[in-house]
């Protein structure tokens, strides 16, 4: 099909893809809460179909597929780094032993408030929100379940203060592209964002911490903590060794190395520490890392377990990561770039905002001469 046939579609046949996508969000995810990425993909065929209909190419929808897909492949393979990252950090010991020392430590009426400001001042360190929402957010997430404190609240707090250091870390991708985009010095658009990004932050510190002193904590709910510590203790060996993946992560960041670098670097180095401290095998190191890692894998290493530490809450609390856990993420990402392409392609986007801002002109410019006559008309009398 020939790209210089393309019509550019009037303003009433531009609704009816963006009225059928907007009804296919609202009843299949709002009411019958289907799965957003399906729903994403039906409405992205809806916008193909148009796009065709006026003598666009399927090959060009794809064509500007792959190509935003190639300006996002770093995000999304960083994706997979913290994936791996965590599947090896789990392996390691290095989150458990974050979690351990955050149930002695962690008063759970502070718990949000922290979660906050432990997670801003790593990703303003590393740069990254999803680093440190990734691997500091995992442990804390991990203690709030512990501590049977509202995971939706944490996860809040924990999501919170990771986009606040990031955008305000002088080490962040997207913080660096806003200011070379906007031509500006990097020091000057932090200055500015923190006009904004202060005063919600401090509402968020106020709301946590008032919201966290409501937390009533039990004799059952600190004797299931004490469970929890003694399970960690007997699985892992702890070790301030198993800081040095956290350690490569804080350091390469601020060394400005690239972070798909530093987070396989880290990977590495808890893999090695699996390996020296936790005495796991080369097989479940390697399946911790891309299939995520489970309670088997260390139990294998301790032949005189005793029966009864290795809880339900204990496998759903210490499991999960490896490369495989990403896969929901990046499927979303291709799926949404190609309903990005089809609606850019369709052209429905582009006509109805350019007929919405030449209605505001023609409403500004007729305010104008409306009010100019009421002066006149004043003036005279």
């Amino acid at each position: 099909m020939n790209e210089d046939n393309v019509k550019r579609p009037s303003i009433g046949m531009a609704l009816l893809p963006i009225i059928t996508a907007i009804a296919i969000f609202v009843v299949g995810i709002g009411i019958l809460e289907y799965p957003a990425e399906l729903m994403l993909l039906f409405a992205g065929v809806v916008f193909a179909i148009f796009a065709m209909v006026n003598g666009n190419s399927w090959d060009s929808i794809i064509l500007l597929m792959g190509d935003k897909i190639k300006r996002a492949l770093p995000a999304i393979l960083i994706l997979f780094s913290i994936g791996l990252l965590i599947g090896t950090w789990f392996i390691a010991g290095t989150i458990p032993f974050f979690i351990y020392y955050g149930l002695e430590i962690i008063n759970p009426n502070y718990l949000y408030v922290l979660a906050f400001l432990v997670t801003a001042i790593v990703s303003t360190c590393v740069g990254t929100s999803w680093g440190s929402a990734g691997t500091i957010g995992v442990a804390l997430m991990s203690i709030a379940q512990t501590m049977d404190i509202s995971m939706a609240v944490t996860a809040g707090a924990v999501v919170s203060g990771a986009y606040f250091g990031d955008k305000l870390s002088p080490l962040s991708d997207t913080t660096n592209m806003s200011s070379l985009a906007a031509g500006a010095n990097i020091y000057e658009h932090i200055k500015h964002m923190l006009y904004t990004a202060v005063p919600s932050s401090i509402v968020a510190i106020i709301v946590f911490f008032f919201v966290g002193l409501n937390i009533e904590t039990n004799t059952t709910q600190l004797e299931s903590i004490q469970i929890m510590i003694q399970s960690i203790d007997e699985l892992f060996e702890l070790n301030i060794l198993l800081l040095i993946p956290a350690v490569i992560v804080i350091a390469g960041s601020i060394m400005k190395k690239s972070p798909l670098i530093v987070l396989f670097a880290s990977s590495l180095t808890a893999m090695i520490l699996a390996l020296l401290i936790q005495n796991v095998s080369f097989g479940n190191v390697f399946a911790s890392a891309v299939s995520g890692f489970n309670m088997d894998m260390i139990a294998e290493t301790l032949p005189n377990l005793n029966e009864g530490v290795i809880t339900e809450e204990i496998e759903s609390l210490i499991s999960g990561g490896g490369l495989y856990s990403m896969y929901n993420a990046t499927f979303f990402v291709f799926v949404a770039f190609f309903f990005a392409s089809a609606l850019e392609k369709s052209q429905t986007l582009n006509v109805i905002l350019e007929r919405v801002i030449v209605f505001k002109n023609y409403r500004k410019s007729y305010l104008c001469v409306f009010a100019d006559r009421v002066c006149r008309y004043q003036w005279d009398i």
